[in-house]
């Protein structure tokens, strides 16, 4: 999430430039899956980041300028949806998804059916 529009198409885009940094938050799941991969962009891209401690410390350095934040698809079309100050540039570069364990017949269960 950005605010930058010139040039940048994908993630690995950000290797080619000078304008901005970009980071995610330590220790999570961007951050596992750029440093992890097989793909040298994503190795090079991991080893220049500059992470933040938190989404919100992220977004704020997006605010501050110069910098792209790399994280979680869902938290970040939240975020452009509630703020309308950002823009999602590029395509998602890793697919996962979230699952939820709860104990069989639990109080809460019926929340979730719900939702």
């Amino acid at each position: 999430v950005t605010r930058m529009k010139e040039g940048i198409q994908k993630v690995e885009d950000l290797l080619d430039q000078s304008k901005y940094h970009w980071g995610t938050v330590s220790s999570t799941n961007p951050e596992t899956l750029l440093r992890g991969s097989s793909k040298d962009e994503y190795q090079k891209l991991a080893s220049r980041m500059v992470n933040v401690p938190n989404a919100r410390e992220g977004f704020e350095k997006v605010n501050q300028g110069n910098y792209a934040f790399i994280y979680e698809s869902a938290l970040l079309e939240y975020t452009v949806q509630q703020t309308c100050e950002f823009v999602i540039v590029g395509e998602t570069f890793s697919k996962f998804g979230f699952a939820f364990g709860v104990p069989p017949n639990c109080s809460y269960l019926a929340l979730f059916h719900n939702v």
